[in-house]
């Protein structure tokens, strides 16, 4: 399969092209763990199970390419918000420029729509109010 990630909410993905499956486990409000577990797939060449776990090991680092950049903008995050400066966190990226697909799904116009970090918390407060 050629998806990229799916969420299984709240904290759990699985990334099919990578045969990774991640497990986010908040441990306070500024410290998170994530862990990460690699799939050998039944009958598949042995390069396939070395390139999995290479993936593995390249994204965990901080230093290589596809993870500073993101450390980055998590530590980021962190600091403003603990900051005191800002009542909220804005995430209306696309608001209002969504597409309203069937069944009351909302997709995003463009690939940085917030769309999918807005119907999480939408998810959420459902849940929280459900008897």
């Amino acid at each position: 399969m050629r998806l990229w990630n799916t969420i299984l909410y709240p904290n759990c993905s699985f990334m099919s092209q990578f045969r990774q499956l991640r497990i986010v486990q908040p441990l306070a409000v500024d410290r998170t763990v994530v862990y990460t577990y690699s799939f050998r797939m039944k009958d598949a060449p042995p390069q396939m199970f070395r390139d999995t776990v290479a993936f593995a090991q390249r994204g965990e680092r901080h230093r290589l390419v596809g993870a500073h950049d993101d450390l980055e903008v998590y530590e980021r995050v962190q600091r403003g918000v603990s900051s005191g400066a800002a009542e909220w966190v804005y995430i209306a990226r696309g608001a209002g420029r969504d597409i309203d697909e069937q069944d009351g799904v909302l997709r995003g116009a463009t690939g940085t729509s917030e769309v999918y970090i807005r119907a999480q918390f939408r998810a959420w407060l459902d849940y929280m109010n459900e008897s």
